[in-house]
C-alpha cells in the first residue's frame, strides 16, 4: 500500500519483553489523534491498526475523538502479550469497530493481518543487549514494518532517533526517511507514572504514502492545555 520506496527490510529484533511497557498518557494520545483529524489523515471510516496497544490509551483516545468529530473508525489492536489490557477494550468503545489480532512479535507477524489507512502508537525504542549500556535501537524496524502495511504511520518516538550517532545505518535512515510531519510534545510526557521525563524530548512522527519529503513540517502540541 505504501507508495514510497523504503529501505531494505531490517533483520527482525528479539521480541519485546512482556513487561517493557511505557504507556503514552491519555491526554497526549487525544492531542495526537486530534491533530491527525485536523490534518485529514484520520477521516470518518478510516481503518487503523495499533500494533503495540499496551494499556489501550491510544485506542481510548480514538474513541473519544471519534465522538467529538462525529466519526467511526475500524481499529485493529495488537500486542506482543496476549494479556495486554488494551486487547480487551472492544466492548467499552462506542465509536470504534474493534478487531483483536493474535498476540506476537509485530515485526514477524504484522504483514499476516492486512493493510490499513493508519498505523498509530508508541513502539518499543530499543532492545536490551547484554554487556551494553544502551541497547540496539529497534524503533526504526517497527516504523518500517508498519509503513509497509499502512498508508500513513504515526508513532511516538524519542528525539534521539534523529541525533548524531556512531551507528551509520541508523543515521542513513534518519537522514533519508524523513517524516512528513513531526508533532513535538511539550512538555515531554512522563511514560513511567512517576513524572520522570528522561533526557530526550519526544514527538509524534508521521510518514505518508509518498517519498520522504525534503523537509518536515513541524508543529508543537501543548500536552497540558485545558480541555486536553
Amino acid at each position: 500500500m505504501n507508495l514510497s520506496a523504503p529501505p531494505p527490510r531490517p533483520a527482525p529484533s528479539k521480541p519485546r519483553r512482556d513487561n517493557d511497557l511505557y504507556p503514552t498518557p491519555l491526554p497526549v494520545c487525544r492531542a495526537i489523534v486530534r491533530e491527525l483529524v485536523e490534518l485529514s489523515i484520520l477521516e470518518n471510516g478510516s481503518t487503523v491498526v495499533e500494533p503495540h496497544v499496551g494499556t489501550g490509551n491510544m485506542v481510548l483516545a480514538l474513541d473519544q475523538v471519534a465522538a467529538e468529530a462525529g466519526h467511526r473508525y475500524h481499529v485493529s489492536v495488537h500486542d506482543i502479550s496476549s494479556s495486554a489490557p488494551g486487547l480487551r477494550l472492544g466492548r467499552e468503545l462506542v465509536h470504534l469497530r474493534v478487531r483483536v489480532l493474535p498476540a506476537g512479535d509485530w515485526l514477524t507477524q504484522g504483514e499476516k493481518h492486512g493493510e490499513w489507512d493508519l498505523g498509530l502508537g508508541n513502539p518499543p525504542f530499543a532492545e536490551v543487549e547484554e554487556g551494553k549500556v544502551r541497547g540496539r535501537v529497534v524503533a526504526i524496524d517497527h516504523v518500517e514494518a508498519t509503513r509497509r502495511l499502512c498508508r500513513w504511520t504515526c508513532f511516538v518516538l524519542r528525539d534521539g532517533l534523529w541525533t548524531s550517532s556512531a551507528d551509520s545505518a541508523r543515521m542513513a535512515w534518519a537522514t533519508t526517511q524523513l517524516p512528513h510531519y513531526r508533532l513535538d510534545l511539550a512538555p515531554r510526557p512522563s511514560y513511567t507514572g512517576d513524572e520522570k521525563r528522561g533526557q530526550f524530548g519526544t514527538c509524534a512522527a508521521i510518514w505518508g504514502p509518498n517519498r520522504a519529503p525534503v523537509w518536515t513540517q513541524h508543529r508543537t502540541i501543548d500536552c497540558t492545555r485545558r480541555g486536553a
